[in-house]
């Protein structure tokens, strides 16, 4: 149920970023609290897996909290598909030159370079033999880089196949 409910939330947001009727609710708001929130929602799609929440120490940024939820999820559930049963994940953010850095970090299959470049397409999905049994539509990490567009951010990947990765993005850190 939660995977099916996860996808539909993916295709409609799909269809509104087509559309360009993409609305944010940007508003002040501090990360711990909905870092904690998605990984709880994270605990419910595995529980074979240990999530490391780092503690964001009081950081506030602005932006579409519901919007930016989503994105974490995304990108957590991700972390999780593409790792191996009890493995070690992180999420977690830290203020670097006035901005906000957050990231999710795994142990997983890692990313060859060639695939790199397109990870972030719309239906672009990897091909290989590590991964032909998970499941998706390849829409989540494009959905993932629109959403940010919106926040003036964009998604970045540090990944060594066979090694794990690390997306991250930056928003700007409010007082």
């Amino acid at each position: 149920t939660n995977k099916m409910s996860s996808m539909i939330k993916d295709f409609l947001s799909l269809a509104r970023i087509e559309e360009g009727k993409i609305k944010l609710d940007k508003e002040i708001f501090e990360l711990s609290p909905l870092l904690e929130e998605v990984v709880a929602d994270a605990h419910q799609l595995s529980t074979n897996y240990t999530i490391e929440l780092k503690d964001c120490g009081g950081l506030k940024v602005e932006g579409d909290k519901d919007k930016l939820g989503q994105v974490l999820i995304n990108l957590l559930s991700n972390a999780i598909k593409y790792s191996p049963a009890e493995s070690h994940i992180v999420l977690g953010c830290e203020e670097e030159n006035g901005k906000v850095k957050v990231y999710v970090t795994d142990r997983g299959v890692g990313i060859s370079e060639s695939h790199q470049k397109q990870l972030f397409t719309r239906f672009y999905r990897v091909e290989n033999e590590k991964v032909k049994t998970v499941s998706g539509f390849g829409v989540g990490l494009y959905i993932v880089s629109e959403i940010l567009k919106y926040h003036n951010s964009k998604i970045m990947l540090d990944s060594k196949e066979g090694e794990g990765s690390t997306f991250y993005f930056f928003l700007d850190a409010v007082a």
